[in-house]
């Protein structure tokens, strides 16, 4: 058995490990909490910073020991599918956070849960599900679902603020997928922005359909790049921008 086995094995059957750390970060959330229903925006950044940050070492040293299911164990074999209980509940109280934030149409606040939400997708580029597949890093395409949901719900409330800079987050996330050369997962984003281009054109966002656009064509030039031009991966991008453009 390698080390790698024995780690996932060792984290996956005592959890109770990261009691203590999950204490810490659930402090932290409530301080988010509190600090939000205040507006105090100084304060609720600095404790999703620390959020980001606690987080992010968490993925550091789960490295190929975190338990997030690949796209293909999610298709074949559901009933085996379990995510890893510290980074989801984490992911939930965000996804919170940020839903909150949304109905009180409080831009500020879901401009900096959505960051801190990004600043995890960035992170989890360096970080392995133990669960390992070619083309894929099912980490940050996990990480990333919570990201654009967060994005999309605030695009359809024409939350224009949080929509513009959750299309520089995608378009970020997805260059990094493309660098490493993950270009499965890289697609998740990339769709995300073409569904995002759909919603301005129909709050009537000219702004935030432009940054879409925009995102879609450096996408694809970061694949010219740093990618392979001639594969499936550039018509798919080639096709969803055609999409964005040819939208009423």
């Amino acid at each position: 058995m390698k080390w790698k086995d024995l780690r996932f094995l060792f984290f996956d059957g005592n959890p109770q490990v990261f009691t203590a750390f999950e204490a810490s970060l659930e402090e932290l959330q409530a301080m988010v909490f509190d600090f939000s229903e205040r507006k105090k925006y100084s304060l609720t950044g600095h404790a999703l910073g620390e959020l980001r940050n606690l987080l992010s070492t968490y993925l550091v040293a789960r490295d190929n020991s975190l338990r997030v299911p690949t796209s293909t164990m999610a298709m074949f074999l559901p009933s085996e599918t379990r995510f890893d209980g510290v980074l989801t509940r984490q992911l939930e109280r965000f996804k919170a956070h940020a839903a909150r934030g949304i109905s009180n149409s409080d831009q500020e606040f879901v401009k900096q849960v959505v960051s801190t939400v990004a600043g995890l997708s960035f992170a989890s580029l360096q970080t392995r599900s133990y669960f390992a597949e070619h083309g894929e890093n099912s980490v940050a395409t996990f990480v990333s679902a919570y990201l654009i949901g967060s994005i999309q719900d605030a695009a359809l409330r024409r939350l224009d603020d949080v929509a513009l800079e959750g299309a520089d987050h995608l378009k970020d996330l997805a260059n990094g997928l493309i660098e490493k050369k993950l270009y499965t997962s890289a697609l998740t984003p990339i769709h995300a922005l073409e569904q995002l281009a759909t919603v301005s054109v129909l709050n009537g966002s000219d702004v935030v359909l432009s940054n879409a656009v925009r995102g879609l064509a450096d996408c694809l030039l970061q694949n010219c790049n740093y990618g392979h031009p001639g594969t499936h991966v550039t018509r798919a991008y080639c096709k969803t921008g055609y999409n964005a453009l040819m939208l009423p």
